[in-house]
């Protein structure tokens, strides 16, 4: 799929004559519509226009336009760069040549209809995604792929920020239908202070795992051995992608056991705490195989070393016997 080019990025894919040849170059077709429905002097504005929205999916931003851009535009109507400086700036000028554009390009404005398809769209990509910018660039992806010019960056920003609070909500509600009492009651034993110990099972969880050795094998066993027994393994995540699951985790990392008791919320802490054994048990899994695997390599080449020593010295010696 031909992804949009970020507007970040823009001035230097431009630089590039012969990616900006590729992707820029409007068909015979457009270019013939321009010619035929706007006047002269506006055909420039509009084939920047169309260029922009087949390059970013966004209109051309006059702050933000490389002259690289303006240049290869103009080009394509065979006019020069210069022919911008006969138009000159009109708000309305500006919003007949977009409306041109959009309808040379086929594409249609973000209007009401639209915002609700993209954040039913934003709701289920936040399920599987933990950072923002990544749920910013799926949108602009979902919009370019199906010719959507965004709307105002105060409008989009909400759109992602409400996406991003209604997953939230999906994941707390999802917790809520699917954690038995008995997994409730393991997940508040997380924070208390087992017998004899002198942490919390959740600080404990928390520990980083060492260098590769057998006692950091041993341990790494005796936290996945914890893990099953609180049941980290029963855990139903449901649509919780391994991005938002791991985003999630890291924020319950990041609480004590006194700062994750103390929430109101007993929904968002069960949320909370059920995310980061899931996230934890599948994670000290592969490290106990990654650290197994790692510890047996390890082994296999120190005793493929004294093989070889223990070669080497027999060799010597029948070397020397044999001169004498």
């Amino acid at each position: 799929r031909v992804k949009p080019i970020p507007v970040s990025e823009l001035r230097a894919f431009c630089k590039d004559e012969t990616r900006l040849r590729e992707r820029g170059t409007l068909d015979p077709g457009t270019l013939f519509m321009i010619k035929k429905g706007c006047p002269p002097v506006r055909q420039p504005k509009v084939t920047l226009e169309c260029v922009a929205l087949k390059l970013t999916g966004r209109y051309a931003d006059p702050r933000r336009t490389p002259p690289e851009l303006k240049a290869f535009a103009a080009s394509q109507v065979s006019m020069a760069a210069v022919a911008f400086d006969l138009l000159g700036r009109s708000d309305s000028v500006d919003r007949e040549c977009r409306a041109q554009a959009r309808a040379f390009m086929s594409f249609k404005p973000c209007g009401r209809p639209e915002r609700r398809l993209l954040k039913a769209h934003l709701v289920e990509e936040a399920l599987r995604q933990g950072r923002t910018t990544t749920l910013i660039d799926l949108a602009h992806a979902w919009l370019y792929r199906n010719h959507i010019v965004p709307p105002r960056d105060t409008v989009f920003d909400r759109l992602v920020g409400s996406a991003r609070r209604r997953a939230d909500d999906a994941i707390v509600e999802h917790y809520g239908r699917t954690l038995t009492d008995e997994q409730r009651r393991a997940l508040d034993g997380l924070l208390a202070v087992p017998p004899g110990g002198r942490i919390s099972t959740l600080e404990f969880l928390k520990k980083p795992p060492a260098k590769p050795s057998p006692n950091a094998m041993k341990a790494l066993c005796s936290r996945l051995a914890k893990l099953e027994e609180v049941g980290a393994h029963e855990i139903d995540v449901g649509k919780i992608g391994p991005s938002r699951l791991r985003h999630i985790a890291r924020d319950a990392h990041g609480k004590s056991a006194y700062e994750m008791g103390a929430q109101t919320q007993p929904s968002l802490r069960y949320a909370q705490l059920a995310s980061f054994l899931a996230h934890t048990f599948v994670e000290t899994r592969d490290r106990t195989v990654d650290m197994f695997l790692r510890l047996v390599q390890k082994y296999v080449n120190r005793a493929r070393d004294l093989a070889e020593e223990d070669v080497r010295i027999l060799a010597l010696s029948r070397t020397e016997s044999f001169q004498r």
